[in-house]
């Protein structure tokens, strides 16, 4: 069983801000008949998504961009002739590629 989350609450405040409370509960109304859509079609291709697959891609596809962040900090600071002021000495003694 889930329950709710408050991540809703970022777009539910400004539409109600916005356009009142009608508007958050028409787009809840929306969502939900999509969510159902989308259950009913996932159940027929779901025996494609196994449990290890589905935890793989979505933890992947969750870690892509702190990787590509990480990966372009650490090419910066082996380039950079400022890598003390970024980070402490010892870790920028990295070998030269």
């Amino acid at each position: 069983m889930q329950g709710t989350s408050f991540g809703f609450l970022v777009v539910s405040i400004p539409l109600a801000q916005g356009f009142g409370l009608s508007a958050v509960f028409g787009g809840a109304l929306f969502v939900g008949v999509v969510q159902i859509l989308f259950g009913s079609v996932f159940t027929k291709i779901r025996h494609l998504f196994p449990p290890l697959v589905a935890g793989v891609v979505v933890i992947g596809i969750g870690l892509i961009p702190t990787g590509i962040m990480r990966f372009a900090v650490a090419r910066e600071l082996r380039t950079s002739a400022h890598c003390a002021t970024w980070v402490s000495p010892p870790a920028c003694s990295w070998p030269s590629s």
